[in-house]
Parts: C-alpha cells; structure tokens; sequence
C-alpha cells in the first residue's frame, strides 16, 4: 500500500504578514501550487519536469503516512525506503537507511518498546537554488535521524524523533502521545 495524496494545505500567519500554501495532486500530470500571496518563479531554481513530479508525496504525507513495513518495533528494515517530497516549490527524496534500534521504555508513546533509528539524508532534485547554503549544509550533513515507531495494529510507521542539526545545535520534533483505535470500533463510537 502506497499512500497517493490528493491535497496539501498550509497557512501562517503572525502579527506581520499571513502566507497560504495549496498543493492540488489530482490527476494532472504536475501537482497545481497555490500561493498567498503570489509569488514569482525562481530563474535560478533548477527547474523541475512534469516526468520528475509524478507519483510524489506533500511533506505531511512523506513524514507520517508512507513509511510501511511488515516488521516488529525497532526492526530496522523499515528504514529501507527512500520518500520523494514535493513541498510546492522543492523536489528532494529523503533516503532512509539503518543506523541503530533504541529501546524506548515503558512510558514511550503508545508503550512502543523500540525504535528503529534511520540515517536520513536528503538530495535536492529541483526547484532549489544549487548555491543554496541552506540546500548544501542538509544535502552535506550525515546527523539527521529519524526514529520511526510502528502505530498499533497498522504496518504503518511514524517518527516517534526527528533531529536535525543545524549550525546552532541540533533541532528535534519528538512524539508525545500515540493512539489508534481500530476502525469497527470509531464507527460505532458514531
């Protein structure tokens, strides 16, 4: 099973501006993009092909809907895989590869006892600026992790951690709370 997204919707706003983002998957052979406000192309961005963004993943869908495997938790075969991520304006794939099994303990999110620790590293293919010092420091940098744990009663996995370097210290997104149910059961909750 491959998860085939349909629509990517972001907004943000502060108190200085408000930005919106749409990515319409449809059946059109290049993903339509919708942005608020407008915003030129990049002449410098390497341009990206209709062939090059067929059968591509929005960023919501590549980090926690595509990762499948047959595997117990920390197995690290799940970390086979490589994600091509279209964000609307970039194409990179997101290449997974085994690194480590953590054991998590008893209060781990769902009481997942492991996770499987995947290197990840990441390859622009287009829409980026190649002298980019942002696009060359994660396309260079081997510290990005993440920790992928299984959701009860699914083949699906999500990152319980994700950590990023960056040049002020590692960032990092950690789950705090999972929970499943099975689906006979949420449509008799209805």
């Amino acid at each position: 099973m491959r998860a085939a997204p349909q629509r990517f919707d972001f907004s943000y706003a502060d108190s200085n501006k408000k930005q919106a983002l749409q990515i319409d998957f449809g059946e059109a052979a290049r993903p339509a993009v919708t942005r608020t406000p407008k915003k030129r192309r990049d002449k410098k961005a390497v341009p990206l092909s209709d062939e090059q963004l067929r059968n591509v993943l929005d960023p919501l869908t590549a980090a926690f809907l595509s990762v499948h495997a047959s595997v117990p938790p920390g197995d690290l075969a799940v970390c086979n895989q490589t994600l091509r991520v279209f964000d609307g304006k970039q194409l990179f794939e997101l290449a997974l590869s085994p690194k480590r099994t953590e054991e998590l303990g008893p209060k781990a999110a769902g009481g997942i006892p492991a996770a499987a620790v995947c290197a990840v590293r990441y390859q622009p293919i287009g829409g980026h600026r190649p002298e980019s010092s942002a696009v060359s420091f994660l396309q260079e940098t081997e510290g990005i992790e993440a920790w992928l744990v299984p959701i009860p009663g699914t083949e699906m996995f999500v990152p319980y951690k994700v950590v990023v370097p960056t040049s002020w210290g590692d960032g990092m997104v950690k789950l705090t709370g999972l929970k499943s149910e099975p689906a006979a059961r949420r449509a008799s909750a209805r």
